[in-house]
């Protein structure tokens, strides 16, 4: 269940993306590889704004979220429709060990999605805010002192994830949109750089911190 709703979080932001970017009429200026990571960030958004009706119908339970969720998710048909991103290039020396130090940042992002959150700000905001939308059933003003109030856009997405899988669900979709992120920016620098200066730059955007 936790990496079910994971997987139909990812969906929904990608669905909910494509059709954004349909009604916009941009998908012709996109690579594939474009079009899917730019549907996943802008769907993101999309789906942070649409959890607020729900939070402030009282409806943050789990008939509502997998329907929006699914609702989503069915969008991805566009994206299916425009093709699968295909990697053909053929990366040299650098290239390679650019890709295998990006997999092994790949395996520490896993266990650490695998693992319990344990640092304070997350356990004490990031996670906890929805979590406490999630046990009252609606988004309810929370007064926070010098950095305003909550709810957050981003943390709106925390909510499906937590409400339908649990914590383990909600640590496997930080680890996805994360790295979604990195796909982005991936393509993005790919439009004006090389191979091996993107995966350099995508190597220092997994390895950041903050990231």
């Amino acid at each position: 269940m936790p990496l079910l709703a994971a997987i139909a979080e990812v969906a929904a932001c990608l669905g909910l993306g494509a059709l954004v970017v349909r009604v916009l009429g941009i998908g012709n200026e996109l690579t594939k590889g474009e079009y899917w990571a730019v549907s996943f960030a802008v769907g993101f958004g999309a789906l942070g704004w649409l959890v607020f009706p729900l939070g402030l119908g009282g409806l943050l339970e789990k008939g509502p979220l997998w329907t929006l969720l699914l609702a989503g998710a069915l969008g991805v048909v566009l994206l299916l429709r425009a093709g699968l991103p295909v990697w053909d290039e053929i990366p040299d020396a650098i290239g390679k060990g650019l890709l295998v130090l990006i997999a092994v940042a790949f395996f520490f992002d896993l266990a650490e999605a695998l693992a319990p959150p344990v640092d304070a700000d997350t356990l004490a905001y990031h996670f906890n805010r929805p979590k406490q939308f999630i046990a009252a059933g609606e988004i309810f003003f929370i007064p926070q002192a010098w950095t305003g109030a909550v709810p957050l856009l981003t943390q709106m997405t925390y909510v499906p994830a937590l409400a339908l899988g649990g914590e383990r669900a909600l640590t496997l979709w930080t680890m996805f949109s994360s790295w979604a992120a990195a796909g982005f920016l991936f393509v993005l620098c790919r439009r004006f750089l090389g191979l091996n200066w993107a995966l350099a730059v995508t190597l220092i955007f997994l390895t950041t911190p903050a990231v």
